[in-house]
């Protein structure tokens, strides 16, 4: 199937499992980086909000192989506001003791969301800004997140910096940081792949196909600083305690390449890599592998041991 014809299966779909519940809505939304994307939006009786699915993320899965009615299904459960099973309630959103629980960071480029940070409180953070959104986690559901704008704060009363300073105390527990290598985050992948293609207990045979796909391991030390959900991981930079670990763990400073807004890659200093190398590499990475919409930055970001704190590359020296 194309796009568009996969696009109107789902919205098929959708209206024919909710006829008469709810009513299915195509709208065109800008994401991260201002990149507009289509935007499937179930709304049932009597709710007045309900999460935004984003086809791009379907569109994604699909071309990866997943098939196109599993998909389907884990949409329409997600969505299943009139059986009452919905497992967030976004009438959290009304009242900020209740919303407060929920808020946690995200990091997006500066500059290239300029339009939404008209409308939305933020901290600046090298060339990045670091916004708030409320976020849902619910085992068998996709991750939902909505942002925080000026009018929230209107409605709650709250002022910007109370909101900053709820949202970076909640991160370390909503977006509890994670930080392994490299390698074992892509046989960690590769392996969930491979079960969720199979839909059955793992066999005999799936170790060595995953070292097999996973190929020889990397000799440059690579560690992705991430999350459990694999979501709006880069706002684990925003943890000073763990970068000063990871610092006096291998006793130098490290570079920091901004992958995505779901997860960023540290290089020990002492790898020896010069940080035009390193620049090639991200941008590589961001251009082959990243989407437009989670595409973070192509700046090169350095640890400094003795400042304690993150600086650009090129204005640590390095």
């Amino acid at each position: 199937m194309g796009y568009e014809e996969l696009l109107h299966y789902f919205l098929d779909g959708l209206r024919a499992a909710f006829d008469g519940t709810a009513e299915v809505h195509l709208h065109q939304f800008p994401k991260n980086n201002g990149i507009p994307v289509d935007t499937i939006c179930v709304l049932s009786a009597g709710e007045s909000a309900c999460p935004a699915i984003y086809f791009s993320d379907c569109w994604k899965r699909y071309q990866q192989g997943e098939d196109k009615d599993k998909i389907l299904e884990e949409i329409i459960r997600s969505c299943e506001f009139a059986a009452g099973k919905c497992p967030w309630d976004f009438s959290r959103a009304v009242s900020y003791p209740n919303a407060r629980p929920y808020l946690a960071p995200k990091l997006i480029h500066r500059n290239r969301n300029q339009t939404l940070l008209e409308q939305a409180p933020y901290q600046a953070f090298l060339d990045l800004a670091v916004v708030s959104c409320l976020c849902f986690f619910s085992p068998g559901y996709p991750p939902a997140s909505a942002l925080i704008q000026n009018k929230h704060l209107k409605l709650w009363d709250v002022s910007p910096e109370t909101l900053q300073m709820d949202t970076i105390q909640n991160a370390s527990h909503i977006l509890e940081p994670m930080l392994l290598p490299l390698d074992a985050l892509i046989y960690q992948i590769i392996r969930e792949e491979i079960s969720n293609f199979r839909q059955e207990e793992e066999s005999t045979d799936t170790p060595a196909l995953i070292r097999e796909l996973c190929g020889d391991p990397s000799e440059l030390p690579m560690f992705v600083l991430t999350n459990a959900h694999r979501y709006l991981g880069a706002a684990g930079l925003l943890q000073e305690d763990l970068l000063k670990q990871f610092a006096a763990e291998w006793d130098c400073g490290f570079f920091i390449l901004p992958s995505s807004i779901h997860e960023v890659i540290l290089i020990p200093e002492t790898s020896g890599v010069p940080p035009a190398e390193l620049h090639d590499m991200l941008v590589e990475i961001n251009t082959t592998t990243v989407s437009a919409e989670e595409w973070l930055s192509n700046e090169i970001y350095y640890y400094s041991v003795r400042q304690e704190k993150i600086l650009f590359a090129d204005e640590a020296g390095c």
